[in-house]
């Protein structure tokens, strides 16, 4: 009588692998995802702060987009907001800002992926 495992049990270990692998990836997948909408969330929060310094210290506001429409304006915000450094993470979101209210703004955050949009304003509100 030989000692091993037969076909059979080496096939259901091989499936029981597999299964736990894919899980593992969706999980993975998962939390790619979220942590690049919480960096998208920082980078918003980022330019909220200095929109709000940059008016005060120049008694004047600087949106780069009027009306609804929020179009790429992340290497202006970088340039102005930032002084050219590269304090927004641009890889996975682009961002804009524009009016809103009488006298206030809106930061957006659109996912290049599948255009989701994330936003502060200048009051602080959200949609996350």
């Amino acid at each position: 009588m030989t000692k091993g495992f037969t076909l059979i049990e080496l096939l259901i270990v091989v499936g029981i692998l597999g299964i736990i692998s894919i899980i593992g990836i969706v999980n993975f997948g998962d939390q790619m995802g979220a942590a690049k909408k919480e960096d998208a969330k920082t980078s918003l929060q980022k330019i909220q702060m200095m929109q709000e310094q940059y008016v005060l210290e120049n008694s004047l506001t600087n949106y780069w987009t009027t009306g609804n429409s929020c179009n790429d304006k992340t290497n202006e915000i970088k340039n102005t907001l930032f002084s050219g450094e590269n304090a927004l993470n641009d890889k996975d979101y682009y961002f804009c800002i524009m009016p809103f209210e009488a006298n206030g703004f809106k930061a957006k955050a659109i996912s290049k992926k599948d255009s989701t949009e994330l936003w502060i304003d200048y009051k602080n509100n959200n949609n996350w």
